[in-house]
């Protein structure tokens, strides 16, 4: 995916400078040029991957729980198929009984018919034919009741594995959206900052680590609340040669101050840190950001940013 929007951009560097009249080796100047916006896209690259690896890995794990479910339904379909069989099998016993009984029908009937030809007495007829009623329904009602019993019984195995399948699903579809409703972000540099800031100047940390709802705009430097609650911001500034100071600020108000005095024996080894947090209670549109106050270089590394810009909502 990386080389996809890699080759797409460097499609498109290639040609804007064939539209300007200009190729990407046209002097030395512009090839430095040409090179840094190469790094620049290839860092917006890594940002766009970096700012999901979150999201993806808690997605992983509920993937993981949706397999797991997956493998209990297969089960319970298992379970269905074979009652599906056991109800079969019982149709087919009725079927046998049912014709069991046709045949005792019959054999009444060639009963009575023997019995006319004997002539037995009338009373003694009807005390056969009274026993062979009441042993047909007996058997008639046993067979009822056990078949309706064992009905029952699959009936409440099948609503309980139903049920405890539909209760995992709805707490794995609970968990994707609890994710997707979480607020949260970090950003930071990557790129040392040592220049004459204007007054009041807003610290862009442009380096996007999280950004889940997209409140941060990496561009400016600003969170917007998504939704209204109760957030907790956290900044941490890293300074070098002068000491820096900086403000977390509410739609233009300073709310905490962030002192990074510097130490050490000389200019070149003259460094310091601190860090500062403030909990908001913050309606949507809200806007909060870090206000430059004094000093003028702010120092990192490349692979892990120190100053960082942070903010979450509770709940």
């Amino acid at each position: 995916m990386d080389k996809k929007i890699f080759f797409i951009y460097f499609t498109f560097f290639i040609l804007y400078f064939m539209a300007n009249g200009q190729t990407p080796t046209s002097s030395g100047h512009e090839h430095g040029r040409d090179l840094d916006l190469l790094l620049s896209l290839q860092n917006d690259i890594k940002i766009l991957k970096t700012e999901h690896a979150s999201t993806l890995n808690q997605l992983s794990s509920t993937l993981l729980h949706l397999s797991s479910t997956l493998s209990q339904v297969t089960e319970l379909q298992h379970d269905m198929r074979i009652i599906k069989e056991e109800l079969q099998n019982e149709k087919e016993t009725n079927r046998v009984f049912q014709r069991e009984v046709m045949r005792l029908k019959n054999l009444t009937s060639d009963f009575d018919l023997e019995i006319n030809r004997t002539r037995f007495p009338h009373s003694e007829l009807l005390s056969v034919k009274e026993a062979l009623a009441f042993e047909l329904d007996l058997g008639l009602k046993q067979q009822k009741d056990e078949m309706m019993n064992e009905m029952s019984m699959m009936k409440t195995n099948f609503n309980t594995k139903t049920s405890a399948t539909s209760t995992t699903i709805s707490g794995i579809i609970n968990s994707i959206l609890d994710i997707q409703r979480k607020i949260y972000f970090t950003a930071g540099t990557i790129r040392d900052i040592d220049k004459q800031w204007a007054p009041k100047e807003i610290i862009i940390f442009p380096h996007v680590i999280s950004n889940n709802g997209r409140g941060y705009d990496a561009s400016t430097g600003v969170f917007t609340t998504p939704k209204s609650g109760v957030y907790v911001f956290i900044c941490f500034l890293t300074s070098h040669k002068d000491a820096a100071e900086a403000n977390i600020v509410l739609n233009g108000s300073r709310l905490v101050g962030i002192p990074a005095f510097t130490s050490g024996m000389n200019e070149t080894y003259k460094y310091g840190s601190a860090g500062n947090s403030a909990v908001l209670q913050l309606v949507q549109g809200d806007r909060v950001w870090v206000e430059h106050t004094s000093g003028n270089f702010l120092w990192t590394r490349g692979y892990a940013p120190f100053p960082t810009f942070s903010g979450f909502r509770l709940g």
